[in-house]
């Protein structure tokens, strides 16, 4: 009992619970000792608790309950360290978050291994755990986004790339890309300045992060006045279907452009897709959709094109065979 009351004196510096206990072969088990403490912590005195250790676990979440007997049950079959953290309702009407930890003692209570153990109240823990966790998805959103168009930066729109591509080879679930570039740029920049050149971009990005809204698609900035989209479960046809509605959507805006043939701001875009057309790899891809846009370009500008890969081939197994005679 020395290392017990040992312990005792020594969590009583920590927001901690001492106990012990004993879990028989039917499956119930015993409350022996619960330290002073347990009225601060658990809201009730020991007493309390160990009149009947079952007010303990219902005032543990119903979600956490089944899952931490059972691995009590087996860490005390295997004679090992066991360790569970659980949500507990306090009377006070608040949840905490509490972490047990108990193992077998050399003591015996009615031929049973006594075990001990701590209950520590981690809700504070818990609480820097949920906003470093909040903090590092912000991080990592900022490490994907581009910091003017809020869009996907280019490291994320090549890995997005390369994840597609590797769903394409293992399911067969076509995708598309759709780059757009606005035309006579550099023209806009010189004539109307860099600030009016960026709030020109981001009212562009708008209207592609419009069009590709589903679950899955992706708008990024693929590098200066180049932006793409790839369009998940999407075909050729339905891709530039998109394409025309980004094409429509940068016209609506009306951003003026005297210095140009259209007097406002366009884009040129070129379209390609994997399933309707087969290419190498997630580069030719892209390199199909470059060129779908180099010939917007040198067509009229102000366009949609689509890129004009090789046609997969399709078999018909309907057709009767030849019987032999």
């Amino acid at each position: 009992m020395a290392l017990k009351h040992g312990l005792s004196d020594f969590l009583g510096i920590l927001p901690a619970v001492l106990y012990e206990y004993v879990l028989y072969p039917d499956g119930s088990a015993e409350l022996l000792y619960l330290s002073p403490s347990s009225e601060e912590i658990l809201g009730q005195p020991a007493e309390f608790f160990v009149a009947d250790v079952n007010r303990f676990w219902a005032m543990v979440h119903p979600n956490d309950v089944e899952q931490t007997q059972a691995e009590d049950a087996r860490a005390n079959h295997a004679g090992e360290l066991f360790v569970s953290q659980v949500r507990f309702f306090h009377p006070g009407g608040q949840m905490r978050w509490l972490q047990l930890s108990s193992k077998p003692t050399p003591e015996q209570y009615n031929g049973v291994d006594i075990w001990m153990g701590y209950i520590i109240d981690i809700t504070r823990l818990k609480e820097v755990e949920g906003e470093l966790l909040q903090a590092n998805r912000t991080l990592q959103a900022l490490s994907n986004t581009d910091g003017l168009t809020g869009l996907a930066n280019r490291r994320f729109f090549d890995e997005a790339l390369a994840n597609e591509w590797a769903r394409y080879q293992r399911s067969r679930q076509p995708f598309a890309l759709i780059l757009v570039d606005l035309d006579y740029f550099k023209s806009y920049n010189d004539h109307y300045g860099h600030q009016m050149g960026d709030d020109c971009l981001k009212a562009v990005a708008s209207v592609m992060q419009e069009v590709a809204r589903r679950h899955g698609d992706i708008s990024a900035r693929y590098g200066g006045e180049e932006l793409v989209n790839i369009a998940i479960d999407t075909r050729l046809e339905d891709a530039q279907a998109m394409a025309e509605h980004i094409r429509q959507g940068v016209e609506a805006l009306d951003i003026r452009n005297e210095y140009v043939p259209f007097g406002r701001v366009t884009v040129s875009i070129g379209v390609s897709a994997i399933f309707d057309q087969e290419y190498a790899d997630a580069e030719q891809l892209f390199k199909a959709a470059d060129t779908a846009l180099y010939r917007a370009k040198a067509d009229q500008r102000n366009c949609v094109r689509v890129a004009q890969g090789p046609e997969r081939q399709v078999f018909d197994f309907t057709t009767t065979l030849p019987q032999n005679s």
